[in-house]
C-alpha cells in the first residue's frame, strides 16, 4: 500500500462524474457565466461567482476527500493489522523466554548443588588422606636439583 496521503487513482477518475448536467449544458453553450433562471441571483460583476456556493464542485471534492479517507482507513485497518500480529509474535517469544529461563535457572540450581557436593568432598579427602608437608617440600627440593642439573650441564 502507498503511504502517500493522496491516493494515486485519485487522477485517474472519471472527470464527467465531477460535472452535473447543468455544467456540462453551461459548457456546450460556450459561456463560462451560469445562465441564471428567475429565482436565482444575478451576477452584476464576474468576481461576484466566487461568493456563490458550486454544489457540483462541492460534491466532486467531498467525494474524493471521502474516497481518500476510505484509503487511508483500509491501509490503516492493514498496519494496525500487522502491528497486532507482530506484538502477538512478541508475546509468544516472551512467553518462550521466559519458560527457557525458568528452566536454566532449575538447572543452575542444581549444578551448584553439585558443584558444593564435589567441594565438599574433595576437602573432606583432603583433610583425610593428604599428602604432609615434608613429601611435599622433597617433592619440590628434587625437581629444583633437576632443573639445576639441566641448566648447568
Amino acid at each position: 500500500m502507498s503511504t502517500s496521503r493522496y491516493s494515486a487513482k485519485a487522477h485517474q477518475r472519471d472527470r464527467q462524474t465531477l460535472f452535473t448536467s447543468e455544467d456540462l449544458q453551461r459548457s456546450a453553450s460556450g459561456s463560462p457565466i451560469p445562465n441564471y433562471t428567475n429565482n436565482s441571483i444575478p451576477i452584476s460583476n464576474p468576481y461576484e461567482r466566487s461568493r456563490l456556493p458550486n454544489f457540483s464542485t462541492k460534491a466532486a471534492e467531498m467525494a474524493m476527500l471521502e474516497s481518500q479517507s476510505d484509503d487511508t482507513m483500509n491501509e490503516m485497518k492493514y498496519k494496525l493489522g500487522a502491528l497486532k500480529d507482530l506484538s502477538i509474535a512478541m508475546g509468544d517469544q516472551i512467553n518462550k523466554s521466559k519458560n527457557t529461563l525458568g528452566d536454566l535457572a532449575e538447572d543452575m540450581g542444581m549444578s551448584s548443588e553439585r558443584i558444593s557436593d564435589n567441594m565438599n568432598r574433595m576437602r573432606r579427602f583432603v583433610e583425610q588422606g593428604g599428602v604432609g608437608w615434608k613429601v611435599w617440600a622433597g617433592f619440590t627440593v628434587i625437581i629444583l636439583w633437576f632443573f639445576v642439573w639441566v641448566w648447568l650441564f
